[in-house]
């Protein structure tokens, strides 16, 4: 335990820290043991309901890849005895994997998977870019936003569940404990190895197996995803559509997850991040408008629908308008079969 180190990467910098939590400088780091811890959003957290024991490392890579077809990030897993909680590592990986620091690393882990270690039943974790709710250690959340996004996608039922610390600090105190007690390796992340380039030809025979369990699991249950909004089933039939229309017809198994990772890496300037629309269109939504299509394309989106009437339509844009602080416009509207057909755009400057 003496010649441990905890390397903390925050903010885009590098610190460090000995067992007895005193910040150390980095010539007092090398010929240590490096225990790093990097920030959540580094990593995209899914939810599997994989149990195998051998070949879980390929089985849970082809059955990503039946998830996010386009994702070319490093791919691994979690253990857990509810089914492995995959990962996918981002984009932001790239600008550190060549530091020394990671390259020495011995260990790699973020502040919510030491809370997942610590904590004992369902909680919910709110850091300072991800949030998650874990019900009876199965991952039932992994959103980039608030407590009450997390609340909201659990259909606003939190009971019994416990709040877990995201104090850093208390994170790297947590982690020197882990260790000390030999819990840590539960909780070990990888940002690559010899099989990133995962070959789809030679894992033929794997990709099959996960598809027969994709089928599995649509026929026995909803996917996670479906299950975190089961209160919220209407709704979820609209935001589908949007899905649909969003992505031009092209159909992914986890719609959500392709969209809320792929928006952690798509900051538009002077645009909207399509999962802020997505928010955005399901919370101004009420049950005297209907939206038929939505047409994004980073700076600018359109959006056609009908309502009750020209007021109905206006409380919708001006909805859209409040919670994503733009100034969409109206475009067309039509009186047809005693509907008020309408269309809204929006440019970004």
């Amino acid at each position: 335990m003496n010649d441990i180190v905890i390397a903390l990467y925050e903010n885009g910098e590098w610190s460090f820290y000995n067992k007895k939590l005193a910040k150390i400088a980095l010539e007092f780091v090398y010929n240590r043991k490096l225990y790093v811890i990097l920030p959540d959003h580094f990593f995209y957290f899914f939810q599997t309901d994989i149990l195998a024991k051998r070949n879980t490392k390929k089985t849970v890579r082809a059955y990503t890849k039946t998830i996010f077809p386009e994702e070319t990030g490093f791919i691994d897993y979690i253990p857990n005895p509810n089914g492995a909680i995959g990962y996918i590592a981002s984009e932001d990986i790239k600008n550190i994997k060549k530091s020394e620091i990671l390259k020495n690393a011995v260990f790699i882990t973020t502040p919510l998977f030491i809370q997942y270690a610590n904590m004992k039943s369902s909680f919910v974790y709110t850091g300072k870019t991800v949030s998650a709710a874990f019900d009876d250690k199965k991952l039932a959340c992994y959103i980039n936003g608030s407590y009450e996004d997390v609340k909201r996608r659990l259909g606003n039922n939190l009971q019994g569940y416990k709040q877990a610390d995201a104090d850093i600090m208390r994170n790297v105190s947590d982690l020197i404990n882990l260790i000390h007690e030999r819990r840590h390796k539960a909780i070990r992340l990888s940002v690559d190895d010899k099989t990133t380039d995962f070959n789809l030809t030679k894992g033929a025979p794997v990709i099959a197996a996960a598809v027969i369990i994709v089928i599995l699991i649509i026929s026995g249950q909803i996917f996670r995803y479906e299950g975190t909004r089961k209160d919220l089933s209407s709704i979820g039939n609209r935001i589908d559509l949007i899905y649909k229309k969003t992505f031009n017809g092209k159909k992914y198994r986890d719609p959500y997850g392709m969209l809320l990772y792929k928006a952690k890496q798509c900051e538009v300037q002077q645009g909207i991040k399509p999962i802020n629309l997505v928010y955005a269109l399901s919370e101004a939504k009420k049950p005297d408008t209907k939206i038929k299509s939505v047409v994004y394309d980073k700076r600018r989106f359109k959006i056609k629908g009908d309502a009750e009437n020209y007021d109905s339509m206006l409380g919708y844009l001006n909805a859209i308008n409040k919670i994503l602080h733009i100034d969409a416009k109206v475009k067309s509207t039509k009186s047809r079969n005693g509907k008020l057909e309408f269309g809204l755009i929006y440019n970004a400057k």
